[in-house]
């Protein structure tokens, strides 16, 4: 036996046939069963072990009548507005930080969680309307913390053009992204991305002499679902990236 009668996997041998003889004649038709396994064994020993295509792209290319680029309702930030790819290292290394605290917290003193809550968007439009506790989120479950920021998203989509989040919202927002386990459900990354989505338009519709008040903030959230939690493609891109 030689090398490729001893594969293992499928290229084993699979019946009991003995080794294809000295004066095997590859161009006579096979009479029996066991001359035409003869002829198969013959044939796979002529093929290579390993086969790769040579494509020219160019000719596929050339071919490709239409390319579409699918959008993502992202728009990228104004100039005056665009956050330099330091500040948004600093903003993923600071909320990384800040979700270790928070991990770090629930370990050490465990908070009973809150059962889970009917309440409507506008009686939590109330509540947010002052910041958070760090125990007002703390005592919140997974499904609480996933229906608080699918009311965020509601939120943003009521500011009017040439307003932005206000601080107390920021803050609920930025307590409730720190508090979601990873990886996300499907829903809440949908809704995450919507919501980057939603504040670069937010940004689109400031004035340009918004002040960096009315536009960080916008851009902080962008940087954290963008670079944080690996949507990239919504990310506001920089020269020095």
């Amino acid at each position: 036996m030689d090398e490729a009668d001893n594969c293992e996997g499928l290229l084993r041998k699979a019946l009991a046939v003995q080794d294809v003889p000295d004066d095997f004649d590859p161009n006579k038709v096979p009479q029996t069963g066991e001359e035409y396994l003869h002829y198969v064994m013959y044939e796979a020993r002529q093929c290579k072990e390993w086969v790769t295509a040579s494509i020219d792209k160019g000719k596929l290319r050339q071919k490709q009548p239409l390319f579409i680029e699918e959008p993502t309702g992202f728009i990228s930030a104004p100039s005056e507005m665009l956050p330099s790819l330091q500040w948004q290292q600093k903003t993923v290394s600071d909320f990384s930080a800040f979700r270790l605290h928070i991990q770090k917290l629930k370990l050490d003193n465990p908070i009973e969680s809150a059962p889970a809550f009917n309440g409507e968007s506008d009686q939590w439009l109330k509540k947010c309307s002052t910041a958070p506790k760090l125990t007002d989120v703390l005592c919140l479950n997974q499904r609480n913390l996933c229906k608080i920021l699918n009311f965020h998203l509601e939120w943003l989509e009521n500011i009017n053009n040439g307003e932005t989040i206000a601080h107390e919202m920021g803050a609920w927002l930025y307590a409730i992204l720190a508090c979601l386990d990873t990886p996300l459900m499907p829903d809440t990354c949908a809704n995450m991305r919507e919501m980057a989505r939603k504040c670069s338009q937010i940004r689109a519709a400031l004035p340009t002499h918004a002040t960096v008040t009315e536009y960080k903030p916008l851009n902080l959230f962008i940087c954290i679902i963008a670079r944080y939690f690996k949507n990239f493609d919504l990310v506001d891109d920089v020269h020095e990236i």
